[in-house]
């Protein structure tokens, strides 16, 4: 399922509970990068959560993204970490590059 600014909630959700939850502890255990979770955000268009609708993003802002990061966070530090500093970068390459 592909998020949409009014639908990025149940989005993750899914996401959260069936990949998020389920790869967590061998991330922290083994110390390895959330490549499925990550990827899974993705391929919902989820990291492009904060881009402008212009540049193909939910254009859902600060707040929605730290709704993101918050309920990633519930099942996943490691993950949650990844996505904050993503949108941090994107945001910087959003207005400056």
């Amino acid at each position: 399922m592909i998020a949409t600014p009014d639908k990025y909630k149940q989005v993750l959700n899914e996401i959260c509970g069936d990949v998020i939850a389920s790869e967590a502890s061998a991330t922290d255990k083994n110390g390895s990068f959330p490549t499925k979770s990550i990827s899974a955000l993705k391929n919902a268009g989820l990291l492009s959560a904060v881009s402008s609708v212009d540049m193909g993003g939910l254009d859902i802002g600060a707040r929605g993204a730290a709704v993101i990061v918050e309920r990633i966070a519930m099942e996943c530090g490691s993950t949650a970490m990844v996505t904050c500093m993503h949108f941090c970068g994107t945001a910087v390459l959003e207005k400056y590059a």
